[in-house]
């Protein structure tokens, strides 16, 4: 392969060898995160290193077996091995982008691995990678380090790996784009919640980016991110339901006239909706059959457990205040008293329309079944303004058909 060449990842590759590769593809960005890690850490003469090196070596070599040599690259922000485009799930995404951000800092554009490579090798090329140096200085200090270890792995200049070749489709890029916000927003929003749960401040900041980045996305038009809020992950369905509604309230935001500072304040109260989730034990989520009363009122109480979660938090701006109505108002009819015993805030209102679609066509939150996408909508435009706001229902709708 050329250095102007680009992976194809529709090439005539077998079902199984795609598999193998997107196995040992995160096998050994997971080998690298923990190895760099460690190095910067304990410092390149533990043992805990060597370990991680060891292990490396280990995996190297089942995967020569398989494919003879392998090689790791980075383009437009994406990893590759050999001519599979390494799919970031959200367990992955923390080794992902560090040691996509570890690879830019050093400006290496690919790693080649011989079937002679060796764990000596491996450990100079990690020792080197765990070192911050300066941009200019970063490429030549690790190919001279490559000059004394043999020819068991090459490094390739990260300008010469043609990434602006490779992103001559705008579709592509946007597309690759939007799935990088989804999988970085599951990500924050666990942190998120991890946070509340253990009682320490969230960093809002944080939480702002995100939100402005699905705000970017979903003005932009790009169809992929509302692609994303389809996929099914039983095991991450909090975190998940958090990041769909947020995408799905922007969407019908937007649809409703709000400019692009109101999308954001919107998008983190949307994010945050049920951030009370935290105060309830996990094991009485997914389950709602065999709740008792006592357990089914525990969970029934999340949205004003949410209000005095987000109240704990030690700034209070407009987004946050607008949280707190959110999380009070989300499960509430569009015709009862809400936060202010007035009727519900057109957020809350909007905020309760995706909770609704995503709860019942995707996520399941609360163990409810799941149902075809159609009969929840029929739901929102039947309802009326008994349920749901039946103006904002029409624009969801008409929103969710155009994409």
């Amino acid at each position: 392969m050329t250095a102007r060449d680009r992976p194809n990842e529709t090439a005539a590759v077998p079902a199984t060898s795609q598999a193998d590769l997107q196995r040992i593809g995160k096998e050994l960005v997971s080998g690298l995160f923990i190895a760099i890690k460690t190095a910067r850490i304990h410092g390149c003469q533990n043992s805990l290193f060597f370990s991680a090196v060891d292990n490396i070596h280990h995996r190297l070599h089942e995967a020569m077996e398989l494919f003879g040599s392998l090689e790791l690259r980075l383009t437009a922000d994406c990893l590759w091995l050999n001519e599979s485009r390494l799919r970031i799930g959200f367990e992955s995404y923390n080794c992902f982008r560090f040691l996509i951000q570890v690879l830019q800092q050093h400006q290496v554009g690919a790693l080649r691995f011989a079937e002679t490579v060796h764990a000596d090798q491996i450990r100079v090329l990690v020792e080197q990678l765990s070192v911050e140096v300066d941009l200019e200085q970063a490429f030549e200090r690790l190919a001279a380090a490559f000059e004394h270890i043999g020819d068991g792995i090459e490094a390739e200049l990260f300008q010469e790996s043609g990434v602006e070749d490779v992103s001559s489709s705008s579709t592509v890029d946007r597309a690759e784009k939007a799935r990088g916000t989804y999988l970085r927003s599951l990500f924050i929003t666990s942190r998120i919640m991890e946070s509340i749960r253990h009682r320490k401040d969230i960093d809002l900041r944080r939480v702002k980016r995100i939100v402005q980045d699905i705000v970017d996305t979903v003005l932009d038009d790009e169809p992929t991110l509302l692609a994303m809020t389809t996929i099914r992950d039983h095991d991450h369905r909090v975190f998940q339901h958090s990041v769909n509604v947020c995408i799905l309230s922007v969407l019908l935001g937007q649809a409703a006239g709000l400019g692009k500072k109101q999308l954001g304040d919107l998008g983190v109260a949307a994010l945050l909706h049920d951030v009370g989730l935290t105060a309830i034990p996990k094991e009485l989520l997914g389950r709602p059959e065999s709740l008792t009363p006592e357990e089914r009122d525990l969970v029934d109480a999340h949205p004003r457990l949410g209000v005095v979660e987000i109240l704990r938090q030690r700034s209070l701006s407009l987004a946050n205040l607008m949280s707190v109505i959110v999380s009070y108002e989300h499960h509430q009819s569009a015709d009862s008293p809400g936060f202010d015993g007035d009727l519900p805030n057109l957020y809350s209102r909007i905020v309760r329309i995706a909770d609704h679609y995503d709860r019942n066509t995707t996520t399941g939150v609360y163990g409810e079944p799941l149902r075809p996408p159609s009969d929840v909508l029929a739901d929102l435009l039947t309802g009326g303004g008994h349920c749901f706001d039946p103006v904002l229902s029409r624009l969801f709708v008409q929103a969710l058909l155009v994409r």
